[in-house]
Order: C-alpha cells, then sequence, then structure tokens
C-alpha cells in the first residue's frame, strides 16, 4: 500500500501504523472529509455497533486479565471499537437506531464492552468481576443524549451505581457533556420532588 500511496504515506516500523506524511495532507482531509467522505461517520458508526454485537460477547466480561487479554487478540478490532462507537454514534447523533438499543438492551455486551474499556484498571482492584457498568454509564461516557433519554423512557435506572458508586452523572459531569447531564437532572427532579413530599 505504501508503494502506490504516491509518496502520501509512510509506515511506521514499530508500531506498523500508516501515517501520512505531512500534517496539511491530514489537515487538508479533515477540511473536506463530508466532500470526500460524507458517509464516513455513520458507516463507522454502523460497523462499531454490529463488531460489538456479534454473539462472540455476549458472554460477557471476561474473568481474568489473561481470558481479555486473548479476547483482545482473537477480535482485533475489539479494542478500538469499544474506545470508539460512541464518538462516532456522537458525530451523527440524529436518531438512535433500533441496532444502537439492541446493543444497550444486552447487558452482558454492554458489560464486555466497558470492561474493555476501562481494561488500564479493570484488573487492579479486587472487584474487577462485577464492575456494575450499565447501558447509562456508558452513554453518559459517550455523550449520547438521544440514547438517554430513550433509555430513561423505557425505565433504565438513573441511580444504578458502578462498583465505585458512581451514577451515569458524574461520567457524563467527568467527560464535559452537559446535556447527558442536563437530561439526568431533568429526569432526577420528579424523583426528588416525590421524596420530599
Amino acid at each position: 500500500m505504501v508503494s502506490v500511496s504516491a509518496g502520501l504515506v509512510v509506515a511506521d516500523e514499530e508500531s506498523n501504523i500508516i501515517h501520512l506524511v505531512h500534517y496539511m495532507t491530514q489537515d487538508y482531509f479533515e477540511a473536506r472529509k463530508e466532500y470526500w467522505f460524507p458517509d464516513a461517520e455513520p458507516n463507522f458508526k454502523m460497523i462499531c455497533v454490529t463488531y460489538l454485537s456479534f454473539n462472540t460477547f455476549e458472554s460477557g466480561p471476561c474473568l481474568s486479565e489473561q481470558e481479555l487479554e486473548a479476547r483482545l487478540q482473537q477480535n482485533q478490532l475489539y479494542d478500538y471499537v469499544v474506545r470508539n462507537w460512541g464518538y462516532h454514534a456522537y458525530a451523527t447523533a440524529t436518531k438512535l437506531e433500533q441496532l444502537i438499543l439492541d446493543l444497550l438492551e444486552s447487558d452482558t455486551k454492554v458489560s464486555a464492552s466497558s470492561q474493555a474499556l476501562i481494561t488500564e484498571d479493570y484488573f487492579a482492584t479486587s472487584h474487577h468481576k462485577s464492575k456494575r457498568i450499565t447501558a447509562l454509564h456508558l452513554i453518559a461516557y459517550f455523550g449520547l443524549n438521544e440514547a438517554a433519554s430513550t433509555l430513561l423512557r423505557y425505565g433504565k435506572c438513573l441511580n444504578s451505581k458502578d462498583t465505585d458508586g458512581r451514577t451515569p452523572l458524574p461520567w457524563a459531569a467527568q467527560n464535559g457533556h452537559d446535556g447527558i447531564s442536563s437530561c439526568c437532572l431533568r429526569q432526577a427532579r420528579p424523583m426528588l420532588t416525590q421524596k420530599t413530599h
């Protein structure tokens, strides 16, 4: 591939990553990506969500670090997909597709993907077998407002806590997602009013 790229790209021997030779080339494609690749983000979103929906992840989170490493080796795109599906969904957030809803409704697939998302410190704690990260935590992490509204309407619990006792609200706030924070607070307002009466 490098030999047919007219000198636009170079392969890094150590990382095996292909880079554009000059930053101006990167700037050019970034500025014109909608023109050259108008369906890139929606396509990436659907590819990522489809990948996360594979039956192989139905077993849920791995029970050991070795098992997780094996999963990552056997599913080469998994690490990228887990870390980036939400960003692609955020970039194309016009409506919530059924495929995304199906993924978020699968507790085992949500648990499996959240394990890989937080893999750096996942096995550093003694309670790694159950991080209890819910679909709402994931969409708060990525800032998916439409998904949050939909799941809350479907009765997902706003007060669900991860193993560290955090609800989705701090996950949204930590990542600067004001829209999710507002959605969570709007949803929490009636619950708070009911408790005071």
